[in-house]
């Protein structure tokens, strides 16, 4: 599992009883490590072991703070001169750096490596891979993923002809078969052969294609039958919202952290963000009817050319990672039902609209939505409270927003003046839930 939270990739490995942590970011990057292990559903409780593949300032930066938490750390033999080299950088940066207790560490060599892992209930082994640092190693998994470090790609053996080294460490990494190949600073690279592309389905993901383009979102797995029966494609693919890139196309995939309009799954919703094409449902399903701007006291769909502008405006607010705007499509059949954005982020605050068209009401349609943006906003994006009001008459919105998790915390008397009635104003909060990893 790839854990995402600053310039380098770190990955976990869970164990029997406990996991193992491959690499750490620089030193001063606890708090965003700690929101990865959130995002992830892990405890630092959960690391038994963390090793580096090399102690270079970015791979080793947390250990030592982590040890101090109870976390072991793994040592190569190869490693042993080496855990001190980045000390005095972190001593020249200021940074808030822990130093490494080498003598706590459990020390075993390559060799020892795959009895040691599998007593940890990991299949797989480390080989050491030199050609980087005198003291890098690569996790080599049997199910095929190849953890490499910093160690350089394939193709600069062809360029630097008389590297010797890189070119005996990719024999060796080559002669364990692997399928995925992940580097700490590069997006992973699938080899040639099985891709696997299954493992990616629901995932948010980076693919750069054969051609150079690239197509960033939330991915959904096609296989090859389906591929065959509703594309006339002959092998399998991923769809990355209504783009189907074939196994063949994809020269690299990376998985990575949404941010701003991300597409949300819920049971029984896509949210998704709005495309031109979404116009003429939300004309007739909003613009034309009066109980659906009863409360608000605004229409940005009354008529088919405002909808379109209005459509427009949100295709282009997507630049803004704190604008967030999607449509609701019921199972992605291109059927919307209703609309949820959130606005004017200011200070860890930000307001959040909901609206389900009057044919699609009763099902929990506004319900599902509202938690599931509730908590991508607070937990993804680190927005520390969400609001959101309704007149005091407007029973239904507010039994969502509580449904939803949301708190009554103001009432404001005669507050909304809409279409010559005044109604008392209710408003509602949610707040992000207590951050301890531990």
């Amino acid at each position: 599992m790839k854990l995402l939270y600053g310039n380098t990739n770190t990955y976990f490995m869970p164990g029997d009883s406990g996991g193992l942590l491959v690499d750490t970011d620089y030193a001063g990057s606890l708090s965003a490590f700690y929101k990865a292990l959130k995002r992830n559903g892990i405890r630092v409780s959960d690391i038994e072991y963390v090793m580096a593949t090399h102690y270079h300032p970015d791979h080793m930066g947390l250990i030592g703070e982590l040890m101090k938490q109870g976390v072991k750390l793994l040592l190569m033999d190869v490693q042993e001169d080496f855990v001190h080299d980045s000390d005095r950088i972190f001593a020249r940066d200021k940074l808030p750096y822990t130093p490494i207790h080498e003598e706590h560490a459990t020390v075993i060599t390559c060799e020892e490596s795959r009895d040691f892992l599998m007593q940890m209930g990991i299949a797989g082994e480390i080989i050491p891979t030199a050609s980087h640092s005198a003291d890098s190693v690569s996790v080599m998994l049997d199910n095929g993923d190849c953890l490499i470090g910093d160690l350089e790609p394939f193709e600069y053996i062809e360029a630097y002809g008389e590297n010797h080294k890189l070119k005996e460490d990719w024999e060796r990494i080559l002669s364990f078969h692997p399928k995925r190949i992940h580097a700490s600073h590069r997006p992973e690279r699938i080899t040639e052969g099985i891709m696997n592309l299954s493992d990616y389905d629901g995932k948010y993901v980076s693919v750069r294609d054969t051609d150079g383009n690239q197509f960033s979102g939330r991915a959904r797995y096609g296989s090859f039958e389906f591929l065959e029966c509703e594309w006339g494609l002959e092998e399998e693919g991923l769809f990355i919202e209504d783009v189907v890139i074939c196994r063949s196309q994809i020269e690299s995939i990376e998985e990575t952290v949404p941010h701003g309009t991300a597409e949300l799954w819920t049971e029984h919703l896509v949210l998704r963000r709005y495309r031109l094409d979404d116009a003429e449902q939300l004309y007739e399903w909003f613009g034309k009817n009066p109980a659906m701007y009863k409360y608000s006291g605004w229409n940005p769909y009354a008529t088919l050319e405002m909808t379109q502008k209005t459509v427009q405006q949100f295709i282009d607010s997507y630049g803004d990672d704190r604008s967030y705007s999607w449509v609701m499509d019921v199972n992605g059949d291109d059927v919307v039902v209703g609309t949820i954005g959130a606005y004017d982020y200011d200070n860890g605050r930000i307001e959040i609209g909901i609206s389900v068209s009057e044919n699609w009401q009763g099902r929990g349609f506004a319900t599902e939505a509202l938690k599931a943006v509730l908590e991508y906003l607070t937990e993804n994006e680190g927005i520390a409270c969400v609001t959101a009001w309704c007149a005091a008459e407007n029973t239904g919105s507010s039994k969502v927003m509580e449904k939803a998790g949301m708190q009554l915390v103001k009432t404001e008397k005669v507050a909304l003046a809409i279409d010559g009635r005044v109604y008392d104003k209710w408003v509602y909060e949610y707040r992000r839930l207590t951050e301890n990893p531990s």
